[in-house]
């Protein structure tokens, strides 16, 4: 739901520069925006949109906490 806020582990770079993907439980990919240095990471992603493709859903987001996602690699 958009505006909602979901964990996800980071599993790999985006197709866009500065994106990053990760999964939830159901298999729903998760694309995050200026988040690659955060692949590897769990971090909670902002929703901003969903898609609906043949394939299943895609959800769109932005990392909910920066300062707090990047300090915690650190």
């Amino acid at each position: 739901v958009v505006g909602e806020d979901v964990s996800v582990q980071l599993s790999k770079p985006g197709r866009e520069s500065g994106q990053a993907v990760g999964y939830l439980d159901d298999g729903t990919m998760v694309v995050v925006e200026r988040a690659r240095p955060l692949v590897g990471k769990d971090v909670t992603v902002r929703v901003t949109s969903v898609v609906t493709t043949a394939n299943g859903r895609l959800v769109f987001g932005n990392v909910a906490n920066p300062a707090a996602a990047v300090g915690a690699g650190a």
